[in-house]
Order: structure tokens, then sequence, then C-alpha cells
């Protein structure tokens, strides 16, 4: 999920996803927040469709394959 514009209401933000989270009892999915995309500065591309990897022991993302094909 993307971070709020220049971080603000970033505590907010994450108890409304946790709450959504547990509504639809989806909390055991590994969610990560505050990711620099979207409307954001700085920002990066994800590019959709291509493979990503979340390490949820290490805390990581990253992405596993390019976005446009060669």
């Amino acid at each position: 999920m993307g971070r709020p514009d220049n971080n603000a209401y970033v505590k907010e933000y994450n108890d409304e996803l946790l709450k959504v989270l547990q509504e639809e009892e989806s909390t055991a999915m590994p969610v990560i927040t505050e990711m620099n995309f979207g409307h954001t500065c700085p920002v990066f591309s994800l590019p959709y469709g291509a493979m990503a990897q979340i390490d949820c022991t290490s805390k990581t993302f990253s992405r596993v394959e390019s976005g446009v094909e060669a």
C-alpha cells in the first residue's frame, strides 16, 4: 500500500487498513504499507503483472522480474 502524501495521517491510515483486514478476516495475509508509490515524493513504479516477492522474515520487498519485455 502506498503511503499518504507528506506522511500525513500515517497512523490513522494504517489503523483503517487494519480494520478492513480484520473485517475481511485477512490478517494473516502479508501487507506492506508506507511504500513510495502513487502520489508521493519520492516515487517508484510498480508495474502491473510483474512478479514480486515479499519476505516477511526479513521484512523486504523485491521485484523479481522487469516491468517491461525486452
